[in-house]
């Protein structure tokens, strides 16, 4: 009924490979790939539909030495090859991402005959990744994302001659988070310098969630109540309260990180720190003849300084002139002399000590004098 390439045709061969061969061997399977090609036109084609289709777009009067009695028709498949590589799909955009994907939108080639198409992924300009897709696609997934990358997107379309250009690419986009909640946090006592007896906080951000920190978040809690809230520029992540903390109270601190997404959570407290400083002096100073040969000192301790006294120094003196110093409990409020000397005018001051060191001296007691 018809011819087909026949001759000279390449073939698999018996034990691999390849091998040139001709008859009808080789015909008859372009004429079944061409009714596949039909079939996959109009699916529910009967065979005498195909067989009419075979003859009606086969080419006559091409062939020559055909032999008598021989149709002069040769196979056409009815296919034509597109003139050009696909033109562009337009339109390619990214979803800003809110996780470690992103959704890649697109509009189609207006390109007939598409085969499949591909999305090429770039993250920081350079090509990480190409997707290829079904011809009628029009988004596709991407993922994973890295924190902090920009990614942009193209799309190429393809069709029997090849991939054609690749369109203009997404805007960037990134995926970021809020920062990760602060950790490390820790107080110390500024202990030199214009700031001594403030609160020094430190502590530390392990990510910025892609984007840099705006700004963070200081608490500052004094006896567990929150008493201020400072904000403090940048990715500083050190922090000196305005003035001294109050002696003798506990501070703790908390911090949060911000970026453009948002805030991160307040860290856990911080450890607890307590200002302390030397006694300040007893106050009260007073001294009586206890019998006809001693005498008697009593006093009041002043502030602690913040931590618990440990020893206390009375320090006598005879006429004006230093005698010595005894040394007491940290609990006694009053000291009984020695024996004194017979018409020597005795006076006294008292200290106390606690962890830091020892407060000045009291003011000078009343003078006693023993008369016999």
């Amino acid at each position: 009924d018809l011819f087909a390439p026949g001759v000279s045709i390449t073939s698999a061969g018996l034990n691999g490979g390849t091998s040139v061969k001709s008859g009808t061997s080789m015909a008859a399977p372009h004429v079944s790939g061409t009714v596949a090609l039909l079939l996959s036109e109009t699916p529910g084609a009967s065979p005498a539909t195909i067989a009419t289709t075979l003859l009606t777009r086969s080419v006559v009067g091409v062939l020559s030495d055909t032999g008598d009695g021989s149709p002069n028709r040769l196979l056409n498949t009815g296919a034509t090859l597109p003139l050009t590589t696909p033109e562009a799909p337009t339109g390619v955009s990214a979803t800003t991402p809110t996780t470690t994907s992103t959704s890649v939108r697109w509009t189609r080639s207006i390109t007939p005959s598409i085969l499949d198409q591909t999305v090429n992924a770039y993250r920081n300009g350079a090509l990480v990744r190409s997707i290829v897709v079904s011809a009628t696609s029009t988004s596709t997934t991407f993922s994973p994302l890295t924190l902090g990358d920009s990614y942009t997107f193209t799309v190429q379309a393809r069709n029997a001659l090849g991939l054609g250009a690749a369109s203009s690419p997404s805007a960037p986009v990134a995926y970021r988070t809020a920062p990760s909640t602060p950790s490390s946090v820790t107080a110390t006592i500024v202990t030199s310098g214009d700031s001594t007896g403030a609160g020094r906080v430190s502590w530390s951000v392990s990510s910025d969630g892609g984007s840099p920190l705006l700004d963070q978040t200081v608490r500052t809690y004094r006896a567990g109540v929150l008493v201020a809230t400072t904000t403090v520029a940048g990715t500083d992540t050190s922090f000196i309260t305005p003035s001294a903390l109050d002696v003798g109270v506990a501070y703790r601190f908390s911090v949060q990180a911000r970026n453009v997404v948002g805030s991160s959570s307040f860290s856990s407290l911080s450890n607890s720190v307590t200002r302390t400083v030397a006694p300040s002096a007893p106050i009260s100073i007073s001294a009586a003849l206890r019998t006809s040969t001693t005498a008697r000192v009593t006093w009041t301790t002043g502030s602690n300084g913040g931590s618990a006294l440990t020893e206390q120094a009375v320090n006598i003196y005879v006429n004006g002139v230093f005698l010595r110093t005894v040394t007491v409990g940290a609990s006694v409020r009053a000291y009984t002399t020695e024996e004194l000397l017979v018409g020597r005018a005795y006076t006294f001051t008292v200290q106390t000590r606690n962890a830091v060191g020892w407060s000045s001296p009291s003011a000078l007691s009343n003078s006693v004098t023993r008369l016999r």
